[in-house]
Formats: structure tokens, sequence, C-alpha cells
């Protein structure tokens, strides 16, 4: 006798189920690597296709951020030691619940301000703080928040921060800061504005339709005239502007264009009194002054400053040059007399 076995007949899914879970897919997949979509977005020649493709990837990136996941993607790459881009890579940690320590910390280097006259800030009490807008690009990140940090800590200076990723001098296209800066000052009239850009700067400009090559003769003559109308719009309401040199960079070749613009930076101050040059190259360099991502901390023990893209500041490294700041503010307010 024969037995015949009956098969249920397999189900097919839908065609319609199987698109969703591939639109799901990319979806995901989007979120997962949003900063970096957004950064090749803003990498592209000007046009329709960079106009539309920032419109998308921005707020990809601004829902990527808020639900943290854009985490996974960026502690594999620090962990790797990956480089997203020479300037405009933006790894970011988890907040350190450590306070920022109102003392730079021990270096074999010095780190200044380069003064044109003597600022002299009105000395702040507990009753009435400094009162500071800290502001630039997502070199501010980290950065930002341990300023006002070693601001509350010292009951003396009241800060907030305004900074925003992959924006910059270079491109208005994206966000302009002189612009952006003159509607806010009126109302905020902070007496002290604390500025850092060029980790997003180095890219081609468009003047008057023509695109100028970065870092030639003429981009940089371009990126001067920018620079000059940030710190003049700056410090327009009365405030006095400390803008923050670029540090060190692991890649030579940023590093060489930091200084280009760092060369800038001083120079445009120079001609303004309400503009000081806070210097920061030497303070995240090791003892033979070479760039050096592990750097001691004020107890001796080395620790990581720089992400693994080499431009932006740890925790650890944004309050070590935090504290620079910090220090800088109060000499300038104990300078009477």
């Amino acid at each position: 006798m024969t037995t015949h076995t009956h098969r249920q007949p397999r189900r097919r899914s839908p065609a319609g189920h199987a698109l969703l879970a591939v639109l799901v897919a990319l979806v995901l997949g989007s979120l997962l690597n949003a900063r970096a979509l957004e950064r090749t977005a803003m990498n592209l020649p000007y046009g329709a296709t960079r106009t539309v493709a920032v419109a998308i990837t921005g707020p990809l990136r601004a829902v990527s951020s808020f639900f943290l996941l854009d985490r996974p993607r960026l502690a594999l790459d620090n962990l790797l030691g990956r480089s997203n881009s020479r300037t405009t890579a933006e790894d970011v940690d988890s907040p350190d619940p450590d306070p920022v320590d109102p003392n730079p910390p021990p270096s074999t280097t010095t780190t200044t301000t380069t003064p044109i006259d003597r600022v002299q800030l009105r000395t702040p009490t507990a009753a009435d703080p400094l009162d500071v807008w800290v502001i630039g690009d997502s070199l501010m990140e980290l950065l930002g928040p341990s300023i006002v940090n070693v601001g509350d800590d010292s009951g003396l200076v009241h800060a907030t921060v305004d900074f925003r990723f992959v924006s910059g001098l270079t491109r208005r296209d994206y966000f302009d800061w002189p612009a952006y800066a003159a509607e806010q000052l009126p109302n905020l009239q902070p007496e002290v504005v604390i500025a850092m850009y060029g980790g997003n700067d180095g890219q081609d400009a468009n003047v008057d339709g023509v695109i100028v090559e970065r870092w030639t003769p003429e981009w940089v003559e371009f990126y001067r005239g920018r620079v000059a109308e940030a710190m003049d719009t700056f410090a327009s309401e009365g405030s006095h502007v400390y803008w923050i040199a670029l540090p060190v960079m692991a890649s030579d070749l940023f590093s060489e264009h930091a200084q280009l613009m760092n060369d800038v930076y001083r120079a445009e101050a120079a001609k303004r009194p309400a503009v000081s040059i806070i210097e920061s190259w030497d303070l995240f360099t090791d003892g033979s002054g070479e760039y050096s991502a592990y750097l001691p901390n004020r107890d001796g023990n080395l620790e990581l400053m720089r992400y693994g893209d080499g431009v932006h500041f740890t925790w650890a490294g944004a309050r070590r040059l935090a504290a620079v700041v910090f220090e800088q503010m109060q000499n300038d307010w104990s300078a009477k007399g």
C-alpha cells in the first residue's frame, strides 16, 4: 500500500511585503549613516542636485542624532580609527559627567591669547555673571557645553551655546552665520562672544557665479573677507570676541590648511581691538610638538583628547580647551588697574 504525503502549498508573500521590507531597510540604513550622507551632500558642487540632497539629508541627520541611531557607526569608526573626512567628521560620545576644571591642565607648551590692546572685561559677580554667547561649527559640539560647564562651576559666567553641524563661513547657502548673528545679537546682548570655525570651511567658494578653488590665493582672499565680516558682526553690539584658532590635526595636510586659516584669523583680529585670538595648537601637541590623540590630564594620566577623525574633540579634549578659554576671560576681567 502506497502512502502519499500531501504537502501544503507554500504561501508566497505578496510583492508589496517584499517592497516594504526593502524600503524599511533603506530608511534604517540611511538613518544609521545619516551624518556621512549629509557630509557628502554638503560637499557636492553647487546646483540643483546639491540643493535637493542637502534638503533631504539635513532633517535625516537630525532625526538620526535625536534617536541616537548614529552612535553605532560613530563608535565603530572611532574604534577602528577611521577618518570620515578631513574636515567634516563629527564623531561624538556620550556626555561626560565629570565637571570642567577651571584650571588648565599641565602642558609642555603654552597656549596664549594674541592681544591687541589689553582687554578689560568688567569683573563679574555671582549676582551679575558675565553673559557669554558661544557659537561655531561642529567643533563646538562638545567644546560649547564644556565652556558652559566651567562657567556654571565658577558662578561668574552665564554662557549659552549655539552651534551648527556642517556649517561654516565659506558656504552661506547652507547656513549664514553673519546674517544669523545680526538677527540674534540685538536680543541677546552678550558681553562676550566665543567663536570657533574652520572645521568645514575647506570647500570651493561661489563668488558671483564663479567657483573659486579652495586653498588658492584667490580663495584665501575670499575667506579673509568672510572672516572679517563675521568678526565685525559678532562685535557689532559691543561684545568682545574671543576667536579660537584651530588646533593641530592628525592629517599633515589638514594641519597645513588649518595654519593657513589661523593666519587669516590672526591677521583680521589684529585689525580689531574687539577681537582676541585664543591659540589652541600647542595645547594638543606632545612633548615633541607633534599631534597626539592621547595627552596627560591634570593627574598625569593619558586621556583620549581627539576622536578617530583626528579633528574633533572628545569630552576630555573639550574640557582641556574650555579651561584655557575660561582662564583667558578670567585674566582679562582681572586686568583692571
